[in-house]
C-alpha cells in the first residue's frame, strides 16, 4: 500500500467516526449534563472491538484503521 493509499484508507475511516459522532449533536451545549453519555458514543466509536480477532471494520475507527488499512497505531 502506498502512503497515498494509506493517508486514502485512514480518511475513510475517519469519516465513519465522523457519521458515528454524529450521535452527539446537541448534547455539547449541555456538556456538563451529558459528559458521561458524550464519553461513552466517543469510545464507542473510536475503540469499539479494537483488540478482538474477530472485530469487524465497521466496528469502530481503531478496527477499521486496523483491519482496513493495517495500521499498527491509531487514535
Amino acid at each position: 500500500m502506498t502512503m497515498e493509499d494509506f493517508q486514502d484508507c485512514i480518511m475513510y475511516c475517519s469519516n465513519e467516526y465522523g457519521k458515528c459522532l454524529k450521535a452527539t449533536d446537541g448534547m455539547w451545549r449541555d456538556y456538563m449534563h451529558n459528559r458521561v453519555k458524550i464519553a461513552q458514543i466517543v469510545r464507542r466509536c473510536c475503540l469499539k472491538n479494537e483488540k478482538r480477532p474477530n472485530a469487524k471494520e465497521e466496528d469502530s475507527f481503531a478496527a477499521c484503521s486496523k483491519i482496513r488499512c493495517g495500521a499498527h497505531l491509531y487514535g
